[in-house]
């Protein structure tokens, strides 16, 4: 009997390498596909930058087609009129050459925003693609100052606030993705 359980425990000790082995090579699958499901939420984040500039681009040119038709009919309005006389226009007398300005100066800013804020997205996209959690970080921070003080002028239907929400939690979900998954990454090097 003896010799029986002599047996038992040399296969017992034999076999526990090879249980230590097949659960580290376990730990190791399942670490990777953690980083794997870490790394999605992050490129779904990243993805976020580019609707983000698609809807810029988008808001740019419908910006572009009204401001051109508004400025148009502003300025025909006063077209006739020479620069030194005064004209009553949204509740406020102004120089008719001042009027021509203002109208020129929101024409411009009407188009160059949207498409200057689609510029700064897509060059964060770009950036997160390398290294997102500062990308992200600062797309989160530029998006929340710009959105929340638009929000705070001017108040947007259900839709558009939801939407801005969305983008937000696409974010931090994003950000604190990259950071659990830098994290692991840096937890399996060996150390020096």
């Amino acid at each position: 009997m003896s010799e029986h359980s002599d047996d038992a425990i040399a296969d017992e000790q034999s076999s526990a390498p090879q249980r230590s082995t097949l659960a580290a090579a376990e730990d190791r699958s399942q670490r990777r596909r953690e980083v794997a499901g870490l790394q999605d939420d992050t490129a779904r984040a990243t993805t976020w930058l580019l609707v983000a500039v698609l809807v810029q681009l988008v808001f740019g040119a419908i910006a572009y087609s009204w401001v051109t038709q508004h400025g148009d009919a502003q300025l025909a309005r006063v077209a006739d009129l020479p620069d030194s006389e005064r004209v009553l226009r949204s509740g406020r007398e102004w120089l008719v050459a001042d009027y021509r300005a203002v109208i020129e100066r929101d024409r411009l800013l009407g188009v160059a925003i949207p498409f200057g804020v689609a510029g700064i997205f897509l060059l964060l996209y770009l950036w997160a693609r390398k290294s997102p959690i500062p990308a992200l970080i600062t797309a989160l921070f530029l998006f929340l100052i710009g959105h929340v003080a638009s929000e705070l002028l001017v108040f947007s239907s259900i839709l558009v606030v939801t939407l801005k929400a969305l983008f937000c939690f696409a974010l931090v979900k994003g950000i604190s993705s990259a950071m659990v998954r830098r994290t692991i990454l840096n937890a399996q090097q060996p150390l020096a």
